[in-house]
């Protein structure tokens, strides 16, 4: 996840989700060095499965669900094309940024 002391509230009467920095809706998403790409799509899966119908971000406006699929599609490519990058035998200073 984004840092190890994430803090998400779901306000379940009003199926509303506050996620802090796990889902954002107008800022890229921010890892850090102790980040863990499988640990947040892991937290993306089980705050969708929350149904929330909305979703209070630490960043930007309110939104609903799609939120959590938007970030999550993206923190696939990510994983991906990082994960292609190094099949292909390319260091960091030799991937595109």
């Amino acid at each position: 996840m984004h840092t190890r002391g994430d803090t998400m509230v779901f306000v379940e009467e009003d199926r509303v989700l506050f996620t802090g920095d796990v889902v954002m809706s107008q800022r890229f998403l921010a890892a850090q060095n102790d980040s863990s790409i499988t640990t947040w799509l892991a937290t993306l899966d089980e705050l969708a499965a929350l149904n929330p119908v909305k979703i209070v971000p630490s960043h930007g406006v309110i939104g609903d669900a799609s939120l959590i699929t938007r970030d999550r599609e993206f923190l696939i490519a990510v994983r991906d094309r990082v994960a292609e990058l190094k099949r292909a035998g390319k260091s960091i200073d030799e991937s595109p940024c």
